[in-house]
């Protein structure tokens, strides 16, 4: 099948998408889609959901097309689009369990980084949630996250070893996460990627 309007720029499609032409949503539907399916299986590792998450996207697009610009970079807003769909699949569906996966898998994060940039972000990171829960948390809750984090035990083991409920255990480790997650805001990018590869 024939591709529509494969010489277009996207600036031009943009403006002819703004006027409602169908053709030049094909267009950078066959242009894009593809590349962000690519980008968001390697990160959210289903095909159905990548799927999913992409197809939201090109309709988001479709239904936003009056608001956007021609002068802005059409791969950026689909690449912002995409990864704020990601970050919601990952929200929606690991909530709290993903989170409590332990801080050492970030370890290897430097090694398997892509580039300088994303090992450097890495880095920066675990600096950041390391300064953040020693310092910022009363006793008790900096020893079960200790214990949940760097030993690898189960909130149950926690609750046994301390002496206290799993309620208690679950309760401090909310904290301590929602914390961090304040913490590292400007690097919820970066923690997404590698809490979830």
């Amino acid at each position: 099948m024939k591709r529509p309007l494969p010489d277009i720029s996207d600036q031009k499609l943009v403006v002819l998408l703004k006027r409602d032409d169908l053709k030049s949503y094909e267009a950078l539907f066959h242009r894009y889609y593809d590349l962000f399916l690519t980008f968001t299986k390697r990160v959210v590792r289903e095909h159905a959901a990548a799927e999913d998450i992409v197809q939201e996207v090109f309709m988001q697009l479709w239904l936003g097309r009056d608001r956007l610009d021609e002068h802005r970079s059409l791969y950026n807003l689909l690449f912002t689009m995409t990864k704020h769909r990601i970050y919601d699949h990952f929200r929606r569906r690991y909530n709290l369990e993903a989170l409590r996966r332990p801080l050492s898998e970030f370890d290897a994060v430097s090694d398997e980084a892509e580039s300088p940039e994303s090992g450097l972000e890495a880095e920066q990171l675990r600096q950041t949630i390391a300064r953040t829960v020693p310092w910022r948390h009363p006793p008790q809750r900096r020893t079960i996250f200790a214990l949940s984090r760097q030993e690898n035990l189960s909130r149950q083991e926690i609750a046994r070893r301390l002496g206290v409920s799993v309620r208690t255990v679950d309760k401090h480790l909310e904290l301590a996460l929602r914390e961090i997650r304040l913490r590292v805001k400007d690097f919820q990018w970066v923690l997404l990627l590698f809490l979830f590869r």
